[in-house]
């Protein structure tokens, strides 16, 4: 487990869940309007998962996620250190858009030391242990192979399958969320040859 430690004195924010996509214009608008204001006033921002829907690749170029990457690009170019833990819907976040957005990766779970108090971070998802479905497409989601051969398809189809995806499931119910994710995606699992899942 990855241990982080802060400054006794330090502010520190911490958001999760916000599921932004092109569907609810609202809520982005509310989240550039906090990185332009409150946001400024901490020392770190930690986002704990699910900043977005969904998640195609580093490579996705879509307007909204150019928009964010800048926001909060400019907020820890003003001395904010930004830190991201992946969520269950936007798990492929990796290196190329952290870099583009200023953030710090985080693994899952992060122990954070600040002063004499710890504190545990944690998406939450892992903790579905009764859900024994949710947990077996949890694994294959998160197989280095199997993203391997996602991430090789043509970006409009990957966007094509995760709005489908996506767009079954309302959000904040991670079970169904990934279940319907493997559903659109069963098939390329098949073509690597990954283990079936159930959803």
């Amino acid at each position: 487990m990855l241990h982080l430690e802060v400054g006794a004195g330090e502010r520190l924010l911490f958001i999760s869940d916000l599921h932004l996509c092109e569907s609810r214009p609202a809520t982005t608008a509310a989240f550039l309007a906090f990185l332009g204001d409150e946001a400024r006033r901490c020392d770190q921002l930690f986002i704990l998962g699910d900043l977005f829907e969904y998640w195609v690749g580093d490579d996705d170029d879509r307007p909204l996620a150019v928009t964010v990457a800048e926001a909060l690009a400019g907020l820890h170019g003003d001395g904010v250190a930004i830190r991201f833990m992946a969520g269950n819907r936007d798990f492929l976040i990796a290196a190329g858009y952290a870099e583009r957005a200023g953030l710090s990766l985080l693994d899952d779970p992060c122990l954070l030391h600040c002063g004499s108090d710890r504190l545990l971070l944690m998406h939450g998802d892992s903790l579905c242990v009764d859900d024994l479905p949710y947990q077996a497409v949890r694994a294959q989601l998160r197989d280095r192979d199997w993203q391997r051969q996602f991430l090789s398809q043509p970006l409009p189809e990957r966007r094509q399958q995760a709005r489908a995806g996506a767009g079954d499931e309302p959000p904040g119910d991670a079970g169904k969320a990934e279940r319907s994710w493997t559903r659109h995606h069963r098939r390329s699992s098949r073509r690597s040859q990954a283990p079936d899942a159930p959803c």
